[in-house]
């Protein structure tokens, strides 16, 4: 996954100021069913990616609190 400047293709919505646009690669049946679920729920599929990035990406106390477990990475 990477991370894209700010420059933006014109055929493309800009992130808003508080963004950041991430693209990243997934198997192809992976995306089809992103498709269809994102179709399904009337949303971009880029909206339903957000939802599950921000769902399973720990928050900055829970990352805090890894950094300062014993061990931790």
């Amino acid at each position: 996954m990477t991370s894209v400047p700010e420059a933006v293709a014109p055929d493309r919505e800009r992130p808003a100021p508080d963004r950041e646009r991430v693209t990243g690669d997934v198997p192809a049946d992976v995306a089809e069913r992103l498709r269809v679920w994102a179709a399904l729920r009337r949303k971009k599929a880029a909206h339903i990616v957000a939802e599950l990035v921000m769902a399973g990406v720990p928050s900055d106390e829970q990352l805090k609190s890894l950094f300062g477990q014993k061990g931790g990475r």
